[in-house]
C-alpha cells in the first residue's frame, strides 16, 4: 500500500515539474514587444557656432539660423560609421 502512494505522489510531482517546465519554456519562448524609444531632438541656434554636435543614429537636429536675405549658408556633413578611439 506504501509502495502505490509513493508511486503515485512520485508521479504527481512529476507531472508538476513537467507542467511547470512547460509554461517556463513557453513563456521564455514568446515574443516579446521591442521597445521603442522616442528619438531625442537636439535644438542648435547661433549661439552654438563652432560647436560639435554628437547624436546617435535615429536622433534629431533641429537648426535655427538667421535670415540673411541671400541664404548666406554654405554646409558640409561628416559622417563617421564609428566613433574614434582615444589612445592613453
Amino acid at each position: 500500500m506504501k509502495t502505490k502512494k509513493s508511486l503515485i505522489i512520485i508521479g504527481l510531482v512529476a507531472i508538476a515539474v513537467i507542467a511547470a517546465g512547460t509554461v517556463l519554456g513557453v513563456n521564455l519562448m514568446s515574443e516579446k514587444p521591442i521597445e521603442k524609444k522616442t528619438p531625442s531632438t537636439l535644438y542648435c541656434n547661433v549661439e552654438d557656432n563652432n560647436s560639435t554636435l554628437s547624436i546617435k543614429k535615429g536622433d534629431q537636429v533641429n537648426l535655427t539660423l538667421q535670415d540673411y536675405g541671400d541664404g548666406g549658408y554654405s554646409w558640409r556633413f561628416v559622417a563617421l560609421d564609428e566613433i574614434p578611439q582615444k589612445r592613453i
